[in-house]
């Protein structure tokens, strides 16, 4: 890479990706404190409204312990206040944009198709605004588009393991990468 920098010429044709995101996964083994795994997903996921690229956006848990996790962090999660982020007490603003609206209803859509179970949120709120409730769905299949792909809004999509090495190799699979 240094020599591509030193040459101009190379320089001029190489396009680097500065994004650092892609497809993080959160894994909770069965062992896990569930109290610690919640509050730990709030902060993955919840960085700037789940519209950071750097926030977790698979929640990988043991079946052992899944359904208390989802109960639980869709209680935080659905506890949150949507709102103009100009207001006081406001957790939740408003997405990027009707597009990006209209990408994180799409993959809400197709995962409820394909099984997922809404937690809590799961739908676009009427009025103005570019707003989307915190989202959990659980059961979510793992060929739904919202297992591959970077979710820019507050969804935390829940998906169950057995052992660790269906989880290491779930894990390290992202569409952007590595094409199905």
């Amino acid at each position: 890479m240094t020599a591509i920098l030193a040459d101009p010429p190379r320089r001029a044709n190489w396009l680097p990706d500065p994004r650092l995101g892609g497809n993080a996964p959160f894994i909770v083994f069965d062992d896990a404190d569930l109290d610690i795994a919640v509050a730990g997903a709030m902060v993955a996921r919840m960085r700037n409204m789940g519209e950071a690229c750097t926030a977790a956006n698979r929640f990988f848990v043991h079946r052992a312990g899944a359904d208390e996790f989802a109960a639980r962090l869709a209680e935080r999660m659905g506890a949150l206040t949507v709102g103009p982020g100009t207001e006081p007490d406001v957790d939740v603003g408003t997405l990027i944009d009707q597009g990006g609206r209209g990408e994180v209803q799409e993959l809400v859509a197709e995962a409820v198709a394909r099984g997922a179970q809404v937690l809590v949120g799961g739908q676009a709120p009427d009025g103005p605004g570019y707003f989307y409730p915190p989202t959990v769905l659980a059961n979510v299949d793992a060929g739904s588009r919202l297992s591959h792909t970077e979710i820019f809004g507050p969804i935390a999509a829940i998906l169950t393991f057995d052992d660790e090495d269906e989880i290491l190799r779930a894990g390290s699979h992202d569409r952007r990468i590595h094409p199905p």
